[in-house]
């Protein structure tokens, strides 16, 4: 039976659950961690939470086929570990690339926030002057991105940056990635605004509507308040989870007015709905994946008002939309 070394499991399982108790650096199923030893690579599994990783091994090994001008791996046999039904994560090729022993891959929200910006490349190079950063233009998830990363660095790179999408950390041990990670975002760190206070009683008959709730994250409300936020996040996708659990197709922005005459209409349509000047809500339906997405929306959002973004591209989110790999880790997601 192949199993993990219980010594770089807990040291896995710790980093996991540090990682994992931000909001601001990792949301739900997103990103990943992997450990190589000679030719077997340790990755987390698609679809999981970091935060899994507390009470079971999310970890699955892969046979590193690495040759000159490919990247390959192999699945070990299903008898030889016991992780039937998981599949290893859809960046298992975009880690293979690092020849350092952990690999660290998060949508952390300050990164995040320079990822999405036109300008964001000069703006992260200023800022982590320390680090040989290697910016990449976005490309899908996937091996296409894994060899375009692998063109762009050297033995010496530790840290990539990739578009619209998130960052790569690699390093010898455990505590060299978490430290550079944290290093990381203190430095892009922005200011953001306060959170508006919801008026309780102007909102009585808009929560009494049941199809809808309040979310948990009372700093989305910001959205409702900013013109900016509301024009654009009904239209546009800024990263490819916003895509996979809460694309823009399913937001809905309105006034009050509209929203008291069409609600039955709405509530069909939308998982979220902003009313603009009032108030975000979200469907009573809503997953915790999607709810943690919209959380990451308004930060990116807060944190770029007025800014000049990029955006994915209608071929781009259709294409994350209907590959199947996507699709299977929507599946496994909560």
């Amino acid at each position: 039976m192949l199993e993990l070394d219980s010594k770089i499991f807990n040291v896995l399982k710790n980093l996991s659950e540090k990682i994992s108790s931000d909001i601001y650096l990792n949301q739900g199923p997103g990103g990943n961690l992997s450990y190589k030893d000679k030719d077997t690579m340790w990755i987390k599994s698609s679809g999981t939470w970091l935060k899994d990783a507390i009470y079971q091994n999310i970890f699955i090994p892969v046979k590193i086929k690495n040759t000159k001008d490919e990247l390959t791996f192999e699945l070990f046999d299903e008898e030889d570990f016991s992780y039937k039904n998981l599949k290893p994560s859809i960046e298992t090729k975009l880690h293979l690339i690092f020849k350092k022993k952990f690999v660290l891959h998060t949508h952390s929200l300050n990164t995040l926030s320079h990822a999405v910006r036109k300008n964001g490349e000069t703006e992260v190079k200023k800022k982590l002057k320390k680090y040989n950063i290697v910016w990449i233009p976005y490309i899908q998830p996937g091996e296409n991105l894994a060899l375009k990363v692998k063109e762009a660095i050297n033995d010496k790179t530790n840290v990539v940056i990739l578009a619209n999408h998130g960052l790569l950390i690699s390093g010898d041990e455990g505590s060299e990635v978490l430290e550079i990670l944290l290093d990381i975002e203190n430095k892009l760190s922005l200011e953001s605004k306060n959170i508006k206070v919801r008026d309780k009683y102007s909102l009585k008959p808009i929560k009494e509507y049941f199809p809808y709730r309040e979310s948990i994250f009372f700093s989305v409300d910001n959205i409702a308040f900013s013109k900016f936020s509301t024009k654009l996040i009904s239209k546009v996708n800024l990263f490819p989870d916003q895509v996979i659990f809460l694309p823009a197709q399913k937001i809905f922005v309105c006034d009050e007015i509209f929203f008291h005459k069409n609600k039955k209409f709405i509530s069909s349509q939308y998982e979220v709905v902003i009313i603009r000047n009032k108030v975000v809500l979200v469907s009573r339906d809503i997953s915790e994946t999607s709810e943690l997405m919209l959380f990451s929306l308004s930060i990116v959002l807060q944190n770029n008002e007025n800014k000049k973004l990029s955006f994915l591209s209608n071929l781009e989110s259709e294409t994350l939309s209907e590959w199947n790999s996507e699709k299977y880790r929507k599946k496994i997601a909560k």
